[in-house]
């Protein structure tokens, strides 16, 4: 098997341009009754951007200017008045509004633009419509999705912010980056990746969760909670194949299934999005390896691999080289359980989502030589530079007993999965994070769980630090501008640290400006329990660098120099991995009357409080969002300017 060729490049990464284009979108957020699945799927109705799943895909250039006219079309049908009424005293969350967070952009100057209800923007209500516009500073892969209640199991789309005009195959005449012996060829323009790495085409695999269930907000939210229901299938790019037999079947074709078609010879800029609400999930193709060339938005060495593991809110490009067979690949995405045992510390790892509950399928396909060069055709690419389905009387179909099928990934799978301590930055490290440097703040953030009285019913709840978030009462960021918000009672680096409650007239954490933060996040476990949670964290506005990780409950005087990741890289979304000590095991005896909060485990997230705004950093599972799991960061707010 060939691997990828890293071609040195002289061009250089292109600066912010001064005028680039401006791209409109009209968004409506309407609902649509949908059956992904081409088996035995229940249709369930659904809230949609312009009635698809996923919304529809935006690409642009660092230096454009993104202008979405957002329209709420409900007209109060998002739920059932019942469930509606019940999740609004529950949880304050009208479930008819509505809003778009751009997961990983960090809206510079902007922060009316990051999209949460009550911090950022007023919800957009039925009827309603909210002007997003929005400057592309950040090169990468993004994606946007729904930010109010389990809204964005459906509502979501891929943002692909290329480096420049050049870097991006719409705009690209250049020919392929192989000659006829396979040796790769530096373009006549720069890399698509605008650095190191040359590739030909840039696709994407977007993993997503549907759930045949319409009452999902009242049940995480209410009563009944009993843990987090598995999904009833695993979308690719909107479509789910439930097994790749069902590809025989009289339920299933071609058509159902998620195909991404790629010339022999060629090496494949494949986008992995995690747009995912509840299971990590991990990335397998038959016959094929993957090289890790880009973690959320931020490029690092190549690093080659087997398999990914990408969670909730995270993207991952790997390029792939099409250096196999003509022939179809399986793409396998396995859902994992994302919890550890509390009775192995030593050997902490995931389990695979078991039968009947479905993994993900999709199909690697090659098309022909013939197809793919005959009469020099221009057209057999879309405008993107993704190679067409086959045409001029290619086989459409797909034989199911033909399909080479990747081996089984590993069960367990290790935790914390291995790559990410091998993974390099492609920039060099700043300052911050220089061997012996501090941070000026730490704040401790222990998460927990629990029931509690909520107007007439007891309801499952995550609380941070003791605080379970629920919705202001009138968006933050609008009393910053309209002067009715108070000023912070304390700095928060002039108290001792690590800091455990947010400000008490705030009840958010307030940060100057240029200051480090270290954020430390712990996992707990309840000592009756047998299974510790792992949470995968994400912060607006801001990008993070996880520079050390633990077993068991972090202690400040013991812990706080540990740096124990070889080479922290830029991060917007990092799970922090359930792990404990031999002397913190609970035995998981789940009669034990002494019940006991106990740690199991914690990461340490740096970053500059460099960005004025009011800023959400919460668990990105999305029920977990619904259940409180969040806190808020007010940075900079002297410097916060009201936008003109």
């Amino acid at each position: 098997m060939r691997t990828p060729l890293f071609v040195l490049a002289s061009w250089a990464v292109f600066a912010v341009a001064a005028h680039g284009a401006t791209l409109y979108h009209e968004f409506n957020l309407t609902q649509a009754t949908l059956r992904p699945s081409c088996g035995n799927g229940t249709a369930v109705s659904a809230i949609t951007i312009n009635g698809q799943v996923p919304g529809p895909t935006i690409t642009g250039n660092v230096g454009d200017r993104l202008v979405i006219n957002f329209r709420n079309q409900l007209h109060d049908a998002a739920a059932s008045s019942h469930d509606k009424r019940d999740v609004l005293r529950w949880t304050g969350m009208d479930l008819s509004s509505a809003s778009l967070h751009f997961h990983g952009l960090h809206h510079r100057g902007a922060p009316d633009q990051d999209g949460v209800p009550m911090l950022t923007q007023d919800p957009v209500m039925p009827g309603g419509e909210f002007h997003y516009d929005i400057t592309l500073e950040q090169g990468g892969t993004f994606f946007y999705h729904a930010h109010v209640a389990m809204q964005e199991v459906t509502v979501f789309g891929a943002l692909t912010v290329y480096e420049s005009p050049l870097a991006d195959p719409a705009q690209s005449n250049a020919t392929t980056a192989h000659n006829s012996n396979n040796v790769l060829k530096p373009r006549h323009r720069p890399p698509l990746l605008v650095d190191k790495v040359a590739y030909d085409t840039d696709q994407l695999l977007m993993i997503s969760e549907w759930f045949d269930r319409p009452d999902m907000d009242a049940y995480i939210a209410g009563p009944k909670y009993a843990g987090i229901p598995e999904a009833d299938a695993i979308l690719v790019n909107g479509k789910a194949l439930p097994t790749l037999d069902a590809l025989n079947s009289t339920t299933c074709s071609a058509e159902d299934a998620p195909i991404i078609t790629v010339d022999k010879h060629s090496i494949v800029r494949l986008r992995i999005i995690g747009a995912l609400v509840h299971r990590t999930a991990i990335v397998t193709i038959a016959g094929h390896r993957m090289t890790i060339i880009e973690v959320d938005g931020h490029l690092v060495t190549p690093y080659e691999t087997d398999a990914v593991e990408v969670s909730p809110g995270q993207r991952i490009s790997v390029l792939v080289c099409a250096d196999q067979a003509v022939a179809d690949y399986a793409i396998h995405v396995t859902p994992l359980v994302a919890t550890v045992s509390v009775d192995k510390p030593t050997s902490a790892s995931f389990e695979h989502v078991q039968s009947p509950h479905p993994h993900g399928w999709a199909i690697l396909r090659y098309a022909s030589v013939l197809q793919s060069t005959s009469n020099g055709d221009k057209n057999n690419t879309d405008a993107h530079g993704n190679p067409k389905a086959a045409s001029n009387g290619e086989s459409t179909t797909i034989n199911a007993s033909n399909i080479h099928v990747p081996p089984e990934v590993a069960s367990p799978w290790p935790v914390p999965w291995p790559v990410w301590d091998q993974l390099k930055p492609v920039k060099p490290e700043p300052p911050m994070l220089a061997k012996g440097s501090k941070a000026d703040v730490t704040i401790y953030l222990n998460t927990t769980f629990g029931r509690e009285w909520r107007n007439g019913d007891f309801v499952q709840r995550f609380y941070v630090n003791g605080i379970s978030h629920d919705m202001p009462s009138t968006t933050l960021l609008h009393q910053i501008w309209n002067g009715t918000r108070p000023a912070a009672i304390h700095a928060l680096a002039n108290l001792p640290q690590p800091i455990t409650k947010p400000d008490t007239t705030l009840g958010t954490y307030p940060l100057t400006l240029g200051s480090v933060v270290d954020l430390v996040v712990q996992n707990t476990y309840y000592s009756n329990a047998t299974r510790c949670s792992a949470h995968p964290w994400h912060t607006h506005g801001t990008d993070h660098w996880l520079i050390a990780y633990g077993a068991g409950t972090y202690d400040h005087q013991r812990d706080q120099h540990i740096r124990n990741v070889p080479h922290p890289i830029a991060k917007d979304t990092s799970m922090v991995y359930g792990a404990h000590t031999d002397e913190e095991n609970g035995n998981g005896h789940a009669d034990d009357k002494d019940v006991r909060i106990k740690g199991c485990g914690w990461a340490k997230l740096r970053f500059m409080a460099d960005n004025p705004g009011i800023w959400a950093v919460h668990c990105h599972l999305a029920p977990h969002i619904l259940q409180g799991m969040t806190i808020v960061l007010e940075e900079g707010i002297p410097k916060l300017d009201r936008r003109p």
